[in-house]
């Protein structure tokens, strides 16, 4: 779960089988969406950036590809814990 971040329910998902990590919308290859031009609420950079770390931590020993929607994948262990 990382609630409060892109939206205020949302989570990721890691798919052991597969060793994929699916960030959904909480990391992504652009900035992230901290102060949204189409007038939602301010998010809380603190927070989303504890669970970035959260995934990284738990996560990017295991996870040979990132996925986020509206992205494109990132391959290798390496990469995908830089990323």
């Amino acid at each position: 779960m990382a609630p409060e971040t892109e939206a205020p329910a949302e989570l990721y998902m890691y798919y052991p089988r597969f060793k994929v990590l699916n960030m959904a919308e909480i990391a992504t290859h652009n900035f992230h969406n901290l102060l949204p031009l189409r007038g939602t609420e301010v998010r809380d950079a603190l927070a989303w950036s504890k669970h970035l770390g959260e995934a990284v931590d738990t996560f990017g020993d295991r996870s040979e590809t990132v996925i986020a929607q509206h992205h494109w994948p990132v391959f290798g262990r390496e990469r995908a814990r830089n990323f």
